[in-house]
């Protein structure tokens, strides 16, 4: 559901997401569960992991409490503010692309290789083991 006239500046999208229906939104997500791995913050950049939230299904990519998500303490609700800040979200990302236009990044997570922050916890599994190092040239692209 995207809007009929879509603004033709970066500022004018922002401000067009900061006010659109919750339909609207919804519908600018690709679903591809990026959002719900685990990441970890380096000098260089967003380092995504090979784990994932406890709720996201790992075949399909869909959080399997996402009518509750919002009442979870540990996910974060993804929100303009979110979408701006490089790192967070991957440039691939519907909400990044709908705002600075589509990214030539090719990114791809096996998600057999995906285990949940739970399993990984029980396993004792280092998360450093668990970090994708090709992910930090996932964010950030340059504007």
């Amino acid at each position: 559901m995207v809007p009929d006239k879509i603004p033709d500046t970066v500022p004018g999208r922002i401000e067009y997401l900061s006010h659109c229906t919750s339909a609207e939104w919804e519908s600018l997500c690709k679903g591809c569960g990026l959002c719900c791995l685990c990441k970890y913050a380096l000098r260089d950049g967003v380092c995504y992991s090979r784990m994932a939230c406890n709720w996201l299904d790992l075949k399909t990519h869909h959080c399997t409490i996402y009518a509750h998500r919002n009442e979870m303490p540990f996910c974060n609700k993804i929100s303009v503010d979110m979408i701006l800040h490089d790192g967070v979200l991957p440039d691939t990302c519907g909400y990044r692309e709908f705002i600075f236009g589509k990214s030539n990044k090719k990114i791809s997570v096996d998600f057999s290789d995906v285990i949940h922050l739970q399993d990984a916890y029980t396993k004792k599994i280092e998360f450093i083991k668990m970090l994708i190092p090709e992910s930090i040239n996932w964010c950030g692209r340059q504007r």
